[in-house]
């Protein structure tokens, strides 16, 4: 569903959300013109923005270098879910630009659900790309059940252990919502699991939204770890919900509510 960046603030401030961070979506393809704008006319809400990129063009690092450059440019993304794009790791068709990021020092966020082992070897072929694992490695839908979602956890909690590595702690809600009902008694389990694991520091949240809304709100998949995820220590819990972010990833020149 369209919605515009001053909704998506406007919602994100109402569930208690100071700043979001801008992920172009992608039915946009490579153009991330309407992203930078949001972050340009709205600099107190939107922190940054992560955006799409044609990793197989001419002048790979280049172009690069370019979309880094950009005022609020935080990294770029890709989903690799789709059939089209789904064996892109295990064919190696991205390790030309994995070379490139890690050079330029560029972050790079992959959504590659059941792929951990996979992304394993990408962190550990450049241990100095930053590399997010967006929605925690996870997938949803089609009638899965949440023991089916987490089915390969162990695997995704070895990639956390990875130095370089980042998780993206998010789409929980979205793992467990067709089994069970906020605040989703095994997403939390294994939150808490990898925490236990691997410590928050390299824990980011992530909301999802507004795709997460058909499940539950926007309010609910921050409450997952701002209350349901009791465990964790205040600090800890600041960490996650946007301070390592900040420390890690924030845009030169952005301007920070804290």
């Amino acid at each position: 569903v369209p919605m515009t960046v001053d909704e998506v603030v406007a919602q994100a401030r109402e569930a208690g959300i100071d700043q979001v961070v801008q992920v172009t979506a992608s039915a946009l393809g490579h153009d991330n013109r309407y992203s930078f704008e949001g972050h340009a006319q709205r600099p107190d809400a939107v922190l940054g923005v992560i955006g799409r990129f044609d990793a197989f063009a001419p002048q790979l690092s280049d172009r690069l270098a370019a979309f880094m450059a950009q005022p609020g440019a935080v990294g770029v993304r890709f989903t690799l879910h789709h059939d089209w794009a789904g064996d892109w790791l295990a064919t190696g068709r991205l390790e030309p630009f994995f070379a490139a990021a890690q050079d330029l020092g560029a972050p790079v966020f992959l959504y590659a659900p059941d792929q951990a082992p996979e992304l394993a070897r990408v962190a550990r072929t450049y241990p100095a790309l930053r590399l997010v694992v967006d929605h925690t490695a996870l997938r949803h839908g089609g009638g899965r059940a949440v023991s089916d979602n987490f089915a390969r956890w162990q695997e995704v909690i070895a990639l956390a252990r990875l130095a370089n590595v980042w998780m993206k702690v998010s789409y929980f809600p979205e793992a467990a919502a067709e089994s069970e009902s906020w605040p989703y008694a095994t997403a939390r389990k294994r939150f808490r699991e990898l925490y236990e694991a691997v410590g928050a520091e390299r824990m980011l949240w992530g909301s999802n939204f507004p795709v997460v809304a058909h499940l539950c709100s926007y309010r609910q998949a921050l409450d997952f770890v701002r209350e349901a995820c009791d465990f964790l220590p205040a600090a800890d819990r600041a960490a996650v919900l946007g301070g390592n972010f900040v420390r890690h990833f924030a845009p030169a020149g952005a301007g920070l509510w804290r």
